[in-house]
C-alpha cells in the first residue's frame, strides 16, 4: 500500500536479539555449558510442586529477557545445557515474531506507515525495553508512542508518535464499555444549579492534540491506499497543518473526527470531571472567549459523545 511519505529506515540491532542472525534465522548456540560452581550457586532449593515450577518460570523468564542471566539457570535444566539453550533461542525468536504481530494489529496506521522492516525492528527493541507484563499480548506495547518519539532514526517523521496515539485510543474505544443507549437527560441544564453539574462521556471517547495533520493522516491509511486522500495527507503536511482528533466508539466501530482547539479544552474538562461552571470557562481561559458551548452540546448530541449528567450530589463515580 502506498504511503503520503516514504516509509523511514530504522536499523535493526541485532545485538538485542542473541541467537537471532539476520534474515530471522536461528543462529548456532553459543551458550556454553555451566561449571560445578554456578551449578551449586543456583541449585534448585528443598521446595516442590507448584513452588518450584514458578520458582523455575521466574528464572526462564529472566533468562529470556536478560540473555546474560542465562546461567541463572544452571542446575534448573530439564534438558542438556545445550538442548535448553536451543530452547531458549526459540523461545527469544518467537518472541519477537508475536511482537511484531502484536504491534501490527494494534497499531495498523503506523504499521502502514513504517512498513514491515521498520516495524520488526521498532518491535523488536521495545520488546527488549518493554517486555509484557501480562500474559495478553493485546495490552502489550501501550508505551510505542513515547518508544518513536525516542528513536533518533525517526526524527524526520515527528508525527508518528501521534499517529501511535491516535492507533491506541481508537483500539481503546473498540474495547470500552457499551455506551448507554438511551438519550441522556439533560433536563438539569436549565436549572440553578447546572454550574455543578458535570456532563458524563460515552466510555471509551478521548481527545488527543497534535501538531500535525493526525486525522488527515490516519484516513488516508484507512482509505486502501487510494491516491486523492494520500495526497491530501501530503499536502497537509508540507503545509505544516494542527489537527486535534477526538475518537469515540458508536455501534461496534471507532469513529475519528477533527477537533477545534476550543472544543478540545472543552472537552478535556469534561473528561477531567469538572464541573460545568468551570469547564466552560476552561476555553475563554486559553484564550477562546469566543467558543459556543451551545454548538458543541449540538455536535456532542448528534455524535452521541455525552451518555449522561450528573448533579452535584452524585458521587464521582456514579458519572463515569
Amino acid at each position: 500500500m502506498r504511503s503520503a511519505v516514504s516509509p523511514p529506515v530504522v536499523e535493526p540491532e541485532n545485538e538485542l536479539t542473541p541467537g537471532i542472525e539476520a534474515g530471522g534465522r536461528a543462529a548456532a548456540p553459543t551458550l556454553a555449558p555451566p561449571s560445578a560452581a554456578q551449578v551449586a550457586a543456583v541449585a534448585p532449593p528443598p521446595i516442590e510442586g507448584w513452588a518450584l515450577e514458578a520458582r523455575r518460570q521466574q528464572r526462564l523468564l529472566l533468562a529470556l529477557w536478560q540473555p546474560a542471566s542465562s546461567a541463572a539457570l544452571a542446575g534448573w535444566w530439564r534438558q542438556s545445557p545445550g538442548r535448553a539453550a536451543r530452547g531458549l533461542l526459540a523461545y527469544r525468536a518467537n518472541g519477537l515474531a508475536v511482537a511484531e504481530r502484536a504491534l501490527a494489529a494494534a497499531y495498523p496506521t503506523v504499521a502502514q506507515l513504517l512498513g514491515d522492516a521498520a516495524l520488526a525492528a521498532v518491535a523488536r527493541r521495545l520488546w527488549r525495553a518493554q517486555p509484557p507484563e501480562r500474559g495478553d499480548l493485546a495490552c502489550w506495547g501501550r508505551g510505542l508512542a513515547d518508544a518513536l518519539a525516542a528513536d533518533p532514526a525517526l526524527d524526520d517523521w515527528p508525527w508518528l508518535p501521534d499517529v501511535a496515539r491516535l492507533d491506541l485510543a481508537v483500539a481503546d474505544a473498540e474495547q470500552a464499555a457499551d455506551a448507554p443507549e438511551a438519550a441522556p437527560d439533560l433536563q438539569a441544564l436549565a436549572g440553578p444549579d447546572a454550574g455543578a453539574a458535570r456532563l458524563c462521556c460515552v466510555p471509551g471517547l478521548a481527545v488527543l492534540r497534535s501538531a500535525w495533520p493526525l486525522v488527515t493522516l490516519w484516513q488516508a491509511h484507512r482509505e486502501g491506499g487510494d491516491a486523492a486522500p494520500l495526497a491530501q495527507a501530503r499536502q497537509a503536511l508540507q503545509a505544516g497543518q494542527a489537527q486535534n482528533a477526538v475518537v469515540w466508539r458508536r455501534g461496534w466501530r471507532a469513529r475519528v473526527l477533527p477537533l477545534g482547539e476550543a472544543d478540545l479544552v472543552f472537552t478535556a474538562a469534561v473528561l477531567a470531571q469538572q464541573p460545568l461552571a468551570q469547564a466552560l470557562a476552561a476555553p475563554a481561559a486559553a484564550g477562546h472567549p469566543g467558543w459556543s458551548f451551545e454548538a458543541w452540546l449540538l455536535q456532542a448530541l448528534s455524535q452521541r459523545w455525552i451518555a449522561g449528567l450528573a448533579l452535584a450530589s452524585d458521587a464521582p463515580s456514579r458519572a463515569s
